[in-house]
């Protein structure tokens, strides 16, 4: 059987970049961009909205309870946010909060490809810890 790989981008809470989600253009064919999305202006200011904006879920609060959420989402040719989803969740008390955190991440940079925007799915993993 022929399987194809799979190219990855994962963007941690944490400072550093993770190769790790599916690349894929609407017709279902691999697509390497030359440049991949990016939160506007920039990966840092993408960390310090996140940390800003995140909503810790007052039940997981109350039971101390920490998680993590791996979030699905295109960046389309425009620069919004389509097809957010749940991958993958520690505990589904968290995946509303995550969804939330995501969809308010408004505007981005698409990826390109030869010059032009392309749609570009992406997977941002978000971190649940209660300050020590």
């Amino acid at each position: 059987m022929n399987y194809l790989k799979r190219i990855l981008v994962v963007l941690p809470i944490s400072m550093c970049l993770n190769i790790s989600t599916p690349l894929m253009a609407q017709d279902s064919t691999f697509v390497m961009p030359d440049q991949i999305a990016v939160f506007n202006p920039g990966n840092q200011s993408m960390y310090e909205y996140m940390q800003t904006h995140i909503k810790y879920p007052k039940k997981a609060k109350k039971e101390k309870l920490e998680g993590k959420v791996l979030v699905g989402f295109t960046v389309t040719k425009e620069g919004t946010l389509t097809d957010i989803n749940i991958k993958n969740s520690s505990d589904p008390i968290f995946n509303e909060s995550a969804i939330d955190l995501v969809k308010s991440m408004k505007k981005w940079q698409p990826a390109m490809k030869d010059g032009q925007p392309i749609d570009f799915k992406m997977a941002l993993p978000i971190n649940f810890r209660l300050k020590k």
